[in-house]
């Protein structure tokens, strides 16, 4: 996502125009700042950019917290389901397998 809640056009992190800054890759090398996309480096409420409104410094994004997405523990699943959570995302998968592991017995 690179827009703000107000709609305004998320300024690339790698850009000190419109608004100059210090939060750079440089300076946050594992944040993932790349291209104008929301993020949260500083341990802010939610995720925010810097905007391409040189009369608005920056806004917050609309990302949805974690909480409002599917969680994995809560589904009933059958024995062909896989439910997980992608590492690093908002993204759950949910699977149907076509093979059932079967536990050998001794």
């Amino acid at each position: 996502m690179s827009e703000t809640e107000f709609g305004k056009t998320c300024q690339r992190w790698d850009s000190q125009t419109p608004h100059k800054h210090s939060r750079t890759v440089a300076q946050y090398p594992d944040k993932g700042l790349k291209e104008n996309y929301c993020r949260n480096p500083d341990q802010s409420s939610k995720p925010w950019c810097y905007t391409t409104n040189p009369s608005t410094r920056w806004n917050y994004c609309p990302i949805p917290k974690c909480e409002d997405y599917i969680q994995c523990e809560k589904l009933p699943l059958t024995s062909f389901e896989i439910c997980f959570h992608l590492p690093n995302t908002l993204s759950t998968e949910w699977w149907v397998s076509e093979y059932t592991l079967r536990a050998k017995v001794r």
